[in-house]
């Protein structure tokens, strides 16, 4: 247990790392022992950052760009939501609330793009874009992570359209995965799939507009799921940020990979035909790989598709001259992959916010402030800088196209504790690594926890 700050910003972190087969957790417990509320928590082991924490006792606390609408999933029952849009200086413009029960969705959509704070005393899942459909060209693909996963899909079956649908992916050996169809049950069941090896649904989501799943995985699985049109543009999710398995969508897709450290050795494997692709990238460098579809099932195209890296990188699915929206989990560089984006910036705490690359700009935001930059051309490669904790979102020029899950912030409150989660991948757990916890306090404070780690 480590114990740092004045009365105002104290609080206690307890971290565990833990095996289980083949699989590394780390488990980690904040204390507010202060009065002033945590707004965030960012985590790093051996300097490189943990992004797709997930807390597991706690409600949830989100700062959205909603595109069009809002689709809310509870996982609980009983659980209370609130929805504010704000304006960009913090200030509460409108507000709604509602009850949920365990797989119930509620849809928000009071403006065309608009940003907004969603609040809950329950863990939510959160759906932003025209995630209607309206018409047959209205959403794209997203991507999830973890063990424990809430999905709204979109479907138009039934209106000359597509149905949803979902691809799954397994990182380990024997992973046992359990998806519950909470919309009418059809699409319940319950498989093992071992590394490497994928469960393709082209066309399961039937039910228009869409359908909520949970998936539960016994070991960390990656999800790619939507209504997949023309519009195949995300930022890939994978419990580790050195390796992604995952399926290409799209009938002229292409994988980039971005690198957040220089000297980053990168390989590119297309599962199906048996080629792959290396080099070296410097911070800040990308690398985009063309790949012809290999599967093509409902009108639906895609390609298997492995990245593995020696460092941290980021992974876009996308196919040049679509829109697209995505949340970015890097402070560092980022790669909107199309040009004629904005940029939006939601702050949590206080902030001061640098983006350089491809764009030049500086803002100051207080808590639950945010501010925008449009830019015309190609501008791709952007490497964001804050002192506080903050929210990122790329949006193209065409924003109703777009699907994008939110991801939450934390929320500790005086005296409460939160229990937070994640995977790892280390090249010798049984050796002692550096565990570094930046909290981020409501009023602009930042205190660093320094823990050992191993098993």
């Amino acid at each position: 247990m480590v114990r740092v700050g004045a009365v105002r910003h104290e609080a206690s972190v307890d971290a565990r790392l833990a095996a289980s087969e083949d699989v590394l957790y780390l488990v980690l417990n904040i204390k507010n022992l202060g009065n002033v509320p945590i707004a965030g928590v960012r985590v790093e082991v051996d300097g490189y950052p943990i992004p797709n924490l997930r807390a597991t006792n706690t409600g949830t606390y989100f700062y959205v760009v909603a595109l069009h609408w809002l689709e809310i999933v509870a996982t609980e029952d009983n659980t209370h939501v609130v929805v504010e849009e704000l304006k960009s200086d913090g200030s509460v413009n409108q507000r709604w609330s509602n009850t949920l029960n365990r797989g119930q969705h509620w849809r928000v959509n009071p403006n065309d793009l608009w940003v907004c704070r969603v609040a809950s005393d329950k863990p939510i899942a959160v759906f932003t874009s025209s995630i209607g459909p309206s018409h047959d060209s209205d959403d794209d693909f997203y991507s999830l992570s973890g063990t424990d996963l809430w999905l709204w899909i979109p479907s138009r079956r039934g209106w000359g359209g597509k149905p949803g649908s979902v691809f799954i992916a397994a990182y380990h050996d024997d992973t046992v995965v359990t998806i519950t169809d909470y919309t009418n049950g059809d699409d319940s069941v319950s498989f093992k799939l071992n590394a490497g090896e994928f469960m393709e649904l082209p066309d399961a989501v039937e039910t228009s507009p869409g359908e909520v799943w949970h998936i539960a995985a016994s070991k960390p699985i990656t999800v790619m799921a939507g209504f997949p049109e023309n519009d195949e543009y995300e930022e890939v999710k994978s419990p580790y940020t050195t390796e992604y398995i995952f399926t290409l969508i799209g009938d002229n897709p292409y994988v980039l990979v971005q690198a957040q450290y220089d000297n980053t050795h990168v390989a590119i494997y297309d599962l199906n035909r048996g080629d792959s692709w290396s080099g070296t990238l410097s911070a800040g460098e990308s690398w985009s790989k063309g790949m012809s579809y290999y599967h093509r099932a409902n009108n639906v195209e895609w390609v298997r598709v492995k990245v593995v890296a020696d460092k941290p990188v980021e992974v876009l699915n996308y196919d040049p001259g679509t829109w697209g929206a995505s949340q970015h989990d890097w402070y560092g560089w980022i790669n909107t992959a199309l040009g004629n984006y904005r940029l939006y910036i939601v702050a949590a705490t206080p902030a001061s916010i640098t983006v350089s690359g491809d764009l030049s700009w500086s803002a100051e935001l207080g808590a639950g402030c945010w501010a925008y930059r449009d830019w015309p051309g190609t501008y791709r490669r952007l490497r964001i800088g804050s002192t506080g904790y903050i929210a990122i979102y790329t949006i193209a020029n065409g924003w109703h196209e777009g699907i994008t899950p939110a991801f939450p912030i934390l929320w500790i409150g005086p005296g409460m504790v939160a229990s937070i989660s994640g995977f790892l991948k280390l090249d010798n757990p049984y050796v002692p690594h550096t565990l570094t916890v930046y909290v981020y306090f409501l009023d602009g404070s930042v205190k660093a926890y320094t823990l050992s780690i191993g098993l």
